[in-house]
């Protein structure tokens, strides 16, 4: 398996060595022109894996490859939550992200760590 990975919106192009089976001529930002499939402006959904399947008419069976695409993207905090607690006693702040890669955490009171 062949792994591509790349910044959101960036332009993806694959090439397979035969020619794939037909691929829509052009369905959300997908180009498919012979050996070649092209995403433009990929986006965090297109991420997953692509696969080329060839065929002549010799062989009964086809050929296939698979292409693992990932979509690198900046964070976006998708949850946080505040904690009311007692003097004395511990509190849980908790903040979630999604991010490719995975995003690293820092946390800040008043401007300092």
């Amino acid at each position: 398996m062949c792994v591509r990975v790349v910044p959101v919106l960036s332009r993806v192009k694959c090439l397979c060595l035969a020619l794939p089976l037909p691929f829509p001529p052009s369905t959300d930002g997908f180009t498919s022109e012979g050996e070649i499939l092209e995403i433009s402006d990929i986006q965090r959904g297109q991420a997953g894996e692509y696969e080329c399947v060839t065929h002549n008419g010799v062989n009964s069976a086809p050929d296939s490859r698979r292409v693992l695409v990932t979509v690198n993207y900046p964070p976006t905090i998708t949850d946080v939550t505040s904690a009311r607690t007692a003097l004395g006693r511990a509190a849980l702040l908790r903040c979630e992200a999604m991010a490719v890669p995975p995003a690293d955490f820092q946390w800040y009171k008043d401007d300092r760590l």
